[in-house]
């Protein structure tokens, strides 16, 4: 009787044993909150790396995947960038511009390029409070935008289990200073730019500016198809590569001036502007800042090229044309026009009706 209670005893201690090294987890397979990760050495590195997965067998398969091919997750330099790549491209699907996704990653590959990012558990918040900081104290609106798009991006991370936790959360949008007003050229600077001008290519890029309030990128993107010489139209058009920022096609008139300055222009294939030029690895198909700033040096004007577009709502609007008229030209709401240009309305007689 002694002798089979003895021979129990140590088969149920054999089966928890047996259980026990079923259930131990792979050597540097940790649980942080519902996920697993996997920590191992590579070329004298440690490496901690999600798996992204929940249970336990999944995980196991994915460190072994992970110890296969180790320089494939752990980046070798591009694994930051595959991942913004599958983050820009689930947000194309779910129907961003173009301008933005180019806008989005032009700011992210910024930060991993100045910081020498090559894995997700690189981006720290010191990293993006110093990054931030200097963007801050150039502009208050940039700082802010460029910790937006670094907040999207990390909460990406860590909702997909790149992450365990998001760097970004704790950094708050910092409040910026009330804006001072943009300035607008006058006519006469206007039209001293365009005595001085030589390049007919530039010239085109002033006029599309001041005359039709195209943006750079917007400039670049016009084909002979946008433009209708019989009726005097530019038709701002989406294609399948590119998208205007406001997402919506939009209709402008074209001024005497430019449209007799265009004709000679108007059938270039396969763009108006530097139609030799195609898309390279910069953000724009052909930057013409150095030209542009060079012009402006020349004239002894400073300003950006938005401000064309800035001009050429200003001008409008103090002028007496509705900023209703300006809004669609634009492609921008009424709120931004009136908050931007409000103050250039000329006098309302109306006020008068009161008091008379």
């Amino acid at each position: 009787m002694l002798f089979v209670l003895f021979l129990g005893i140590c088969h149920t201690l054999l089966v928890t044993r047996f259980k026990n090294l079923c259930h131990t987890p792979m050597q540097g397979l940790y649980k942080r909150r519902r996920k697993w990760w996997f920590s191992f050495n590579h070329e004298g590195m440690r490496c901690r790396i999600s798996t992204g997965c929940e249970n336990e067998a999944d995980a196991i398969n994915r460190a072994m995947q992970i110890l296969a091919n180790p320089a494939e997750w752990i980046g070798d330099g591009d694994r930051i960038g595959k991942l913004l790549d599958d983050f820009l491209a689930l947000k194309t699907l779910r129907g961003v511009s173009a301008a933005w996704t180019t806008e989005e990653k032009t700011r992210l590959n910024a930060f991993f390029r100045d910081w020498k990012i090559k894995h997700p558990t690189d981006i720290t918040p010191a990293k993006i409070t110093q990054w931030m900081d200097g963007h801050w104290k150039r502009n208050q609106d940039t700082g802010n935008s460029y910790r937006a798009s670094l907040a999207r991006f990390t909460k990406w991370l860590r909702e997909h289990g790149h992450l365990s936790t998001d760097p970004c959360e704790g950094i708050p949008r910092r409040k910026a200073k009330m804006r001072v007003r943009k300035r607008f050229l006058s006519r006469e600077e206007c039209r001293r730019i365009f005595d001085f001008v030589t390049d007919p290519d530039l010239k085109l890029c002033l006029y599309f500016g001041l005359h039709c309030g195209l943006r750079k990128g917007e400039v670049l993107q016009v084909a002979p198809h946008w433009i209708d010489l019989a009726n005097g139209l530019l038709h701002v058009q989406a294609s399948r590569d590119w998208q205007p920022k406001d997402r919506d096609n939009r209709t402008i008139p074209l001024t005497r001036e430019f449209l007799e300055f265009l004709r000679p222009y108007a059938d270039r294939e396969p763009y108006i502007v530097r139609p030799d030029v195609t898309a390279g690895a910069g953000r724009y198909r052909w930057d013409f800042r150095r030209p542009f700033t060079d012009l402006l040096d020349e004239v002894g004007i400073k300003c950006t090229f938005h401000d064309l577009r800035r001009t050429f709502a200003s001008q409008l609007v103090s002028s007496g044309v509705s900023a209703y008229k300006v809004a669609r030209w634009l492609g921008d709401g009424m709120a931004v026009v009136e908050a931007h240009y409000g103050h250039l309305i000329p006098n309302d007689e109306d006020v008068n009706k009161a008091w008379e």
